[in-house]
């Protein structure tokens, strides 16, 4: 069964309300801030080597993106401690750390 971190697909399945707000704050919560981290991390790292490689490739307006410039550090830094901290946030959840 995929949830998919949907808290009201058990009660469309016939689980008790307890039941589910119960595991709100255990299950569901740490799921949604897991994925949604990653989901913003990969998005920094990947999001301007994609656009550059679009703009060479003429697929994308010349206008759309900026002229050459050096990587953000700063940026692949943030996206990199995002990604660290949600596999240790993984990892003490499921009690290796």
């Amino acid at each position: 069964m995929n949830l998919d971190g949907n808290p009201a697909q058990l009660l469309l399945l016939g689980y008790p309300r307890e039941a589910v707000v119960e595991l709100l704050i255990p299950a569901f919560l740490p799921f949604n801030l897991i994925k949604g981290g990653l989901n913003a991390a990969i998005t920094m790292i990947l999001y301007k080597p994609i656009v550059t490689a679009l703009g060479c490739t003429r697929l994308i307006e010349a206008n759309q993106i900026k002229p050459k410039t050096k990587l953000n550090v700063g940026l692949m830094l943030i996206a990199l401690w995002i990604i660290i901290a949600c596999i240790l946030l993984l990892l003490s959840i499921e009690g290796v750390l």
